[in-house]
């Protein structure tokens, strides 16, 4: 059995002149950026659920910050199933 090529998938980007040219997936820097934003807000909410990281939170005046607080409802999409599938809860076994 002989073993096909990678090909990877591609995406179209506009070029610095505007011209449209194909972009693997894997090089493509709007997904890479929107798959950090990802990880990073995973990560966020994830922390949301230490008592202790809600203590500091609360202690360095988040909780009463305007901004925060609207942070946290934009994180409300979280609770989408297609989102919640990714949190998981880590906790210390001590």
């Amino acid at each position: 059995m002989s073993q096909q090529p990678h090909t990877s998938k591609l995406v179209w980007r506009q070029n610095e002149y505007g011209v449209p040219e194909p972009v693997p997936i894997d090089n493509d820097p709007i997904r890479e950026a929107n798959r950090n934003l990802f990880e990073l807000e995973l990560e966020f909410v994830q922390g949301l659920a230490n008592p202790h990281f809600l203590y500091t939170l609360s202690t360095e005046g988040y909780m009463d910050n305007p901004a925060f607080i609207n942070y946290l409802k934009y994180l409300l999409y979280w609770q989408e199933q297609e989102y919640a599938r990714f949190i998981v809860f880590v906790f210390p076994t001590a």
